[in-house]
């Protein structure tokens, strides 16, 4: 372990996903497997939150159909308000969304979906940012081949 690493875990209490940077590279453990990407390769690193359209959708539709089919007395009301809580389930679930962590080196891209939350996960990436850009001041210029 490096003296200057930072380790975040995007999602408490479950500590198969997580993120450690040290001064050269960043370990990004992710549904049980390890990527190991070095600072130096490492193009764009961005953090978003994503809602998931379908459950939105769904959610949405089953919540409005299912509303108005108990209250006209379409269907009986028991069957009705289960029906009713499952698409205010979906709904919120689409609504939460998740963050999707996107990765470009200068060999691949990579995407991870983490469900946590943003303002310490995006403090984190800042963080990552800012070693990136000082690690690409301080590394030293390969020299250019000389043509002649």
């Amino acid at each position: 372990m490096d003296l200057f690493s930072e380790e975040f875990y995007p999602e408490k209490g479950y500590s198969n996903n997580c993120l450690l940077l040290t001064t050269e590279n960043l370990e990004i453990k992710h549904q049980g497997r390890r990527y190991l990407l070095p600072l130096n390769q490492i193009e764009n690193i961005q953090l978003s939150h994503i809602r998931l359209l379908f459950y939105y959708l769904a959610g949405g539709f089953t919540l409005t159909l299912s509303l108005i089919a108990v209250l006209s007395n379409f269907i009986s009301p028991l069957p009705g308000i289960l029906i009713l809580l499952v698409g205010a389930t979906s709904f919120f679930i689409g609504w939460r969304g998740k963050l999707s962590l996107q990765i470009s080196t200068t060999s691949d891209d990579y995407v991870f979906w983490f469900s946590g939350s943003y303002p310490p996960f995006l403090q984190f990436i800042n963080l990552v940012r800012h070693r990136i850009i000082t690690f690409q001041s301080v590394e030293p210029d390969q020299p250019s081949p000389a043509f002649e």
